[in-house]
């Protein structure tokens, strides 16, 4: 992960989804290997729409929050526009 990569979705998530909606990953997640070979030549970041504490993603009870698509689709427009307006 590039820090500007890192600095460009803490400001953008905070700008469109407020103050504290950007929480950096504790420690590296084993689910970003592949897209680590991309940011090894490009800079970058690698974001989670994150749900909680709820339950894993390939666990056969996962049920997504529908509700938080707009909160995604607000994240990756706002993303895309401060991306090409810098």
């Amino acid at each position: 992960v590039s820090k500007e990569g890192a600095d460009l979705a803490r400001k953008t998530a905070e700008n469109y989804l407020g103050k504290g909606s950007f929480l950096p990953m504790e420690k590296p997640c084993p689910r970003n290997d592949d897209f680590a070979f991309f940011l090894q030549r490009s800079s970058g970041v690698y974001c989670h729409l994150g749900m909680g504490n709820s339950i894993l993603l390939h666990d056969p009870s996962f049920d997504f929050d529908d509700s938080l698509l707009k909160t995604g689709m607000v994240f990756l427009a706002g993303l895309s526009l401060d991306f090409l307006n810098k």
